[in-house]
């Protein structure tokens, strides 16, 4: 051991302490030292690792933001995908609506034609059987044509001997039988000789009993026609409250072959009598009818009666009337060969066209204005379009 004895105060030094204290000193100063380095190079190391993860961290949020946006994108365009393919669904299933909607209303239509062209065939082939029924008596009458030929003219002789009174008489009973026979609903009533009016009144009534109409008819059994009947028949019509004026003549005016409406009189021959009441009969029906559906609108009443007597009505009155012109051609050809024969045959041709003509007006009354009108057996009012 090394000792040093000091000057000043004489104390005996040991110079190993003393210099193991200053060695002491020195390590811990530089150990203290070491350990603010290690501290800011772990601090700078700890800044660094943090920031690193905070890099990361922030990196990996961003990812994952953007994967989150991708996704969110990727549902958007999925439910926008969605959404047009349900717009389109919804417009094939519009339009296949609208498909099956005139699809529907095709049939229907179809339907309608189909029923009318049932109604038709069904007349047609009664015509025909008819027709063939003629045919094959033609064949027997031709054998006994020359027979009755003498009788024929002897019978029509003696009738051109009758005085114009007595014909006119005939007349009036021969309409007034054809009427009653033809309309048993009907109130045919003739006015007495003396009497002033038309010489029969038509009272018109349903099946059920419901007059809807009065038709007034005057016969005139002359050699000319006269122009000055017509007014006398207006009058007349309306002193009895009539619906519609009739005048039957032997002979018409030149302008006339069939039947026609003259200033709100219908003038006919006789062979036409019965067409004509049928059509005018079924037409004051369907303004009853027409008046029990729309109650209070008189002006379709209006309407149908100046249909009546306007130049349409009369030329489907003529083409239908022309039909039953040429069938009595026929028969008037039969009839000259057997008399008895034809008025069998005429009565039961116009029994069949009565009956038809009272069963459609029937139907019509059950059914209404839905039943379709059939060509020959109701007219074109045209109610229906208005």
């Amino acid at each position: 051991m090394q000792t040093l004895i000091c000057p000043h105060c004489h104390q005996t030094i040991n110079l190993d302490e003393a210099l193991q204290e200053q060695l002491d000193q020195h390590l811990k100063q530089q150990e203290h030292q070491l350990e603010h380095k290690l501290k800011a190079e772990l601090w700078a190391k700890a800044q660094a690792e943090a920031k690193k993860r905070t890099d990361e961290a922030q990196k990996q949020a961003q990812e994952a933001q953007s994967k989150q946006l991708q996704e969110l994108q990727d549902q958007l365009r999925q439910k926008e995908a969605r959404a047009k393919a349900a717009e389109e669904n919804e417009l094939k299933l519009l339009k296949k609506q609208r498909e099956v909607e005139e699809k529907e209303k095709q049939l229907e239509l179809r339907l309608e034609r189909e029923l009318t062209a049932r109604v038709q065939r069904e007349l047609e082939k009664n015509t025909k059987l008819e027709e063939e029924r003629f045919r094959l008596k033609e064949l027997e009458y031709q054998k006994q044509i020359s027979d009755m030929k003498a009788a024929v003219d002897e019978a029509r002789r003696k009738a051109t001997t009758v005085s114009q009174q007595l014909q006119g008489e005939v007349l009036e009973l021969e309409l007034e039988k054809t009427l009653q026979e033809a309309f048993p609903h009907d109130v045919i009533s003739e006015v007495k000789k003396g009497q002033f009016g038309a010489d029969m009144l038509q009272v018109v009534r349903t099946s059920a009993g419901k007059t809807v109409g009065i038709i007034v008819w005057e016969s005139k059994q002359t050699e000319h026609f006269s122009e000055g009947w017509l007014p006398k028949l207006r009058e007349d019509a309306r002193n009895a409250h009539g619906s519609v004026a009739v005048l039957v003549s032997r002979v018409l005016p030149a302008d006339i072959k069939t039947c026609a409406e003259r200033d709100h009189v219908w003038v006919t021959g006789v062979e036409f009598v019965l067409p004509l009441a049928v059509l005018l009969r079924q037409q004051l029906l369907k303004v009853d009818q027409e008046k029990t559906v729309q109650s209070g609108k008189e002006v379709k009443a209006e309407m149908l009666y100046s249909y009546i007597n306007s130049h349409e009505f009369r030329g489907r009155v003529e083409a239908i009337v022309e039909s039953f012109r040429e069938m009595k051609d026929d028969l008037d050809k039969e009839q000259r060969a057997l008399q008895n024969s034809w008025k069998k045959r005429e009565k039961q041709i116009l029994r069949l066209a009565t009956n038809t003509a009272f069963m459609y007006g029937e139907l019509q009354g059950v059914v209404g204005t839905s039943l379709p009108d059939i060509t020959g057996l109701a007219l074109e009012s045209g109610l229906e379009s208005q």
